[in-house]
């Protein structure tokens, strides 16, 4: 899982394929696989004004619809803990990606922030309305090792609304992350050492726990097939707090953000 400024819709209706319109046997099974391929466009660094698109392997494993591995959000195991009448509790452990200084010229000199283990917390709740479903999350994710030693706490409120004479489903999503002093300290934070160090004149700078960021997303699988789906999503988002007054963002970067997604998937 990496919370960032990234939506969970990603995650929901990648493993959603196969049961999005048609009854088929990909929904009766104690094991269900899915595999696919996706590209991701998004900030090379939390705040950047620069952009990459890279390649992304797109893996779920669900058993007995409680223990699941995926990929959807970097390299996850989770299991769920309990569900009842649209209220589920899951948790796990998962790896999440850091920042290389050689990722962005602004970063030279800072340093780099390690990758790191992590531990996932998640609850969800779900509620017809309407022709669609209102849903609500709360995930948390905190680094077990690595320099940084940070945690987020995500939260998102989202509306899933079947289309395409349901082989589809559209999901409008708003969100927002609270980060501790380690992630923003290391994230958003400049020290005088770094700032000394910098090749590109960063100014020193303190950041503080606190929202960090707040974002609009919109996303669309389709169901080509019984087991084969197109999956996409769009999103922006705004720094906020003092992740925005960062010189990284401020100076170097920008508050506002844009992540774009698209993955084709086949579940068995």
């Amino acid at each position: 899982m990496t919370i960032k400024i990234t939506s969970k819709v990603w995650v929901k209706l990648g493993v959603a394929v196969g049961t999005l319109a048609l009854a088929g046997p990909v929904q009766a099974q104690d094991v269900s696989y899915t595999l696919g391929i996706g590209a991701m466009h998004e900030a090379d660094y939390e705040g950047s004004n620069d952009y990459e698109t890279k390649a992304v392997p797109l893996i779920d494993i669900t058993v007995n619809d409680r223990f699941s591995f995926s990929t959807f959000e970097g390299p996850a195991l989770t299991m769920q803990v309990y569900e009842n009448n649209g209220l589920r509790f899951e948790a796990g452990l998962g790896y999440g990606f850091g920042r290389k200084a050689s990722d962005n010229a602004a970063l030279g000199g800072l340093g780099d922030i390690d990758d790191a283990a992590t531990f996932l917390a998640a609850a969800a709740y779900e509620l017809d309305a309407g022709t669609g479903r209102l849903n609500f999350g709360l995930d948390i994710e905190a680094e077990l090792d690595g320099n940084r030693k940070g945690t987020q706490v995500g939260l998102e409120a989202g509306y899933d609304l079947p289309v395409f004479a349901q082989r589809g489903m559209l999901t409008l999503a708003a969100g927002s992350t609270w980060a501790d002093d380690s992630y923003m300290g290391s994230t958003f934070g400049v020290s005088a050492a770094q700032a000394a160090a910098s090749t590109a004149g960063v100014s020193a700078y303190t950041a503080k726990a606190g929202f960090k960021d707040v974002s609009l997303s919109a996303a669309l699988a389709y169901q080509v097939t019984d087991r084969m789906a197109v999956v996409g999503e769009i999103g922006v988002a705004r720094m906020v707090g003092d992740a925005e007054k960062s010189p990284l963002v401020k100076d170097f970067g920008s508050r506002n953000q844009n992540f774009a997604k698209l993955g084709v998937l086949y579940t068995w």
